[in-house]
């Protein structure tokens, strides 16, 4: 997992995201936004909050994503490329399982990205594979305006795919859509930080820094500058928590993540966890025990 990039967002202690990193340390106090922050709760609110986003955007936006095959917002990208806005987008270059086929659509290892990447491109829009140096590109993120006094970003965990927006059927079973957050802001340091991770990427460097408090950013293994220090702030939003932890995840097999879980349950705290596809193995039995204790207080 060292290898993945990931941009998630501190939204409180209580609420965690995934990230990479070091050693914990003490949780900083953050500062309080300049400006608003607005949290969107998929599948609730449907493809309004990415349409709208898509529209609002005036000069440019640049969209980085791990799963792209939504006609909808495809449509929405190639309108906005109509009426004048510069549309770039970044795909990862691989899905799992690190084996993606990117041209061969006969092949069952084949990247499902690719038909929205071709189609993109045959619509004027920039499109550019992530940096090979990463096993994946699992950011989601959309940048309105970025450079400009009016930017804004929306920060997703969900990908572009109809399944997390409205119902769909899947192995003849209706599904109404999968839970996921975005969170949309126009924070005056956050933006152009997103903006600039987004240029390194389309240009294949590293980013300058990291230095927003508010973003938790990966990879920070050992080789990549800057660091992201991802797992250390997760880990030190988790040793803050006092009374209360309450974590959305679709996978906790990482040992060290469930052992700080653990540990929060065993000093008092409330600990609560909402999982699925999950691989059952003797320390995830041992973590969901504590959890099970922890919810009975």
């Amino acid at each position: 997992m060292s290898r993945i990039r990931v941009l998630s967002v501190v939204l409180a202690v209580g609420v965690v995201v995934a990230g990479l990193g070091a050693p914990a340390q003490a949780a900083p106090e953050l500062e309080p936004a300049t400006s608003d922050v607005t949290l969107h709760v998929m599948p609730d609110e449907a493809y309004e909050p990415v349409v709208d986003f898509i529209r609002s955007a005036k000069k440019t936006l640049d969209f980085n994503i791990y799963q792209f095959n939504d006609g909808l917002i495809a449509r929405e990208l190639k309108a906005a490329k109509r009426r004048g806005v510069d549309v770039r987008v970044i795909f990862t270059w691989q899905t799992f399982q690190a084996s993606s086929n990117l041209w061969d659509s006969t092949s069952r290892m084949y990247n499902k990205n690719m038909p929205t990447f071709l189609a993109l491109q045959k619509a004027g829009i920039g499109v550019r594979l992530s940096p090979f140096s990463y096993t994946y590109s699992h950011e989601k993120t959309m940048n309105a305006d970025g450079y400009t006094d009016s930017g804004c970003a929306l920060i997703m965990d969900f990908n572009a795919q109809p399944s997390y927006f409205i119902p769909t059927v899947y192995d003849g079973v209706i599904q109404i859509g999968s839970r996921g957050f975005a969170v949309l802001t126009s924070n005056e340091e956050d933006v152009p930080e997103i903006q600039e991770v987004f240029e390194a990427d389309w240009e294949k460097r590293p980013p300058a820094v990291y230095s927003s408090p508010r973003l938790v950013w990966s990879p920070s293994g050992a080789g990549y500058e800057p660091q992201g220090e991802g797992k250390n702030r997760i880990f030190a939003l988790i040793d803050g928590a006092e009374s209360t932890l309450d974590v959305y995840a679709l996978l906790v097999d990482f040992l060290p993540f469930q052992n700080r879980l653990i540990g929060a349950a065993k000093r008092g705290v409330k600990v609560r966890a909402v999982v699925i596809g999950v691989i059952v193995t003797a320390e995830l039995l041992l973590f969901q025990v504590y959890a099970l204790i922890s919810s009975f207080g």
